[in-house]
């Protein structure tokens, strides 16, 4: 097993390499040479700079938490994040960053109701599913409250805590995905207030909103640029919160469909490719 591992890391290292290798070959032929979230070492940044200076570096999520990125922030022509926080970072090591949040597909029309149940949902991965644990209480609590709620979370890892709520947890994959979020009535986006969360791009909440559906998110980073309060959905910071704004929601169809459709028109105008 010990020579097996030692194996998969010699491959993994030469296919990077050879990677590289076919970067530096191919970069003086381009006119721009954009990466995104790739972090090249020193060297490797250095030789491409002189190979083609025209090197636009794109990132979203705070990676500089995890690895050094100020080499690449520094030999770029321009850098694009996806928010204020990482803005304000990235304009210590380059004069030209723009934010440009990550854009969605919006298409359909209004959304139709269906019956009386009502589905509330996530998608993320599964390293991001720690985040839904606080709100566990509160969903339970609705569980119990509310016959008609249904509960399937899309991409998170398997926990018994789901199970026991009866939460459904399936498989992320590209093909399922528009299906998924076009069964959903709610959304939701929790999150823990601290830096790596500062610097999230938000993305889920533009999923929902393509879609016609209301979000229901913590106030947190990029959160807060989003969600109107009121409006295509609900900021909540607390357990309280949390439950009477999801409650709201749940019991008010007409609610949802203002705030969906409302959601739907901001993902147009402001998030989508068009």
């Amino acid at each position: 097993m010990q020579r097996l591992n030692i194996a998969q890391k010699i491959c993994a290292k030469a296919y990077s390499g050879a990677i590289i290798l076919s970067l530096m070959a191919a970069a003086p032929f381009f006119d721009v040479i954009c990466i995104q979230k790739v972090i090249l070492s020193r060297f490797n940044m250095a030789v491409l700079k002189i190979l083609n200076g025209r090197i636009v570096f794109d990132f979203d999520d705070a990676i500089y938490m995890k690895k050094d990125i100020t080499h690449m922030l520094r030999a770029a022509s321009c850098v694009i994040v996806s928010n204020n926080y990482l803005r304000e970072f990235a304009l210590k090591y380059n004069p030209k960053v723009y934010k440009m949040i990550s854009p969605v597909k919006v298409e359909g029309g209004v959304r139709a109701q269906k019956g009386d149940e009502v589905r509330l949902g996530w998608i993320g991965l599964p390293e991001t599913s720690a985040y839904l644990y606080p709100v566990l209480p509160v969903l339970g609590r609705l569980k119990n409250e509310f016959g008609n709620l249904k509960m399937e979370f899309m991409g998170c890892a398997k926990n018994g805590d789901f199970d026991l709520l009866g939460i459904r947890c399936t498989a992320w994959s590209l093909d399922a995905e528009k299906d998924y979020l076009g069964s959903l009535d709610i959304g939701i986006m929790p999150l823990f207030n601290d830096r790596w969360a500062q610097g999230k791009g938000g993305y889920k909440l533009l999923q929902y909103m393509a879609m016609g559906i209301p979000c229901v998110a913590s106030p947190v980073g990029v959160n807060r640029e989003i969600i109107k309060d009121g409006i295509n959905g609900f900021l909540a910071d607390d357990e309280k919160e949390w439950h009477e704004r999801l409650s709201r929601l749940i019991k008010n169809p007409a609610l949802r469909g203002r705030m969906g459709g409302e959601g739907r028109r901001m993902a147009r105008e402001l998030y989508s490719y068009e």
